[in-house]
């Protein structure tokens, strides 16, 4: 949290440090995260919001939501990114966790 001043909330990924701060909601941070950006990143950025996401929902608890949006993350990542082996690696946690 002591770091979280030194980030630039207004650049990505911001909104999520917003979100675990409580001064943002998931909604938000989709929208915006999402909203102007530009055709050639758009599907690297989708991939990183539901991956962080799914990282929150799964903080909070909720392992639906969490679902929903790893899975997302796997769908919409590019190879090269990530948080697309991170997000596979939380949806077989997520499975086993039953």
């Amino acid at each position: 949290m002591q770091n979280s001043v030194n980030v630039d909330r207004k650049k990505w990924p911001g909104l999520v440090i917003d979100l675990h701060l409580g001064k943002a909601s998931p909604e938000t941070v989709s929208a915006e995260s999402l909203s102007n950006v530009d055709a050639r990143i758009w599907p690297k950025r989708a991939c990183e919001v539901a991956f962080y996401l799914g990282t929150f929902d799964l903080e909070q608890g909720d392992r639906v939501e969490a679902k929903r949006h790893l899975e997302a993350a796997v769908n919409e990542c590019p190879p090269s990114v990530i948080e697309l082996g991170a997000a596979r690696a939380e949806l077989i946690r997520l499975q086993h966790a039953k």
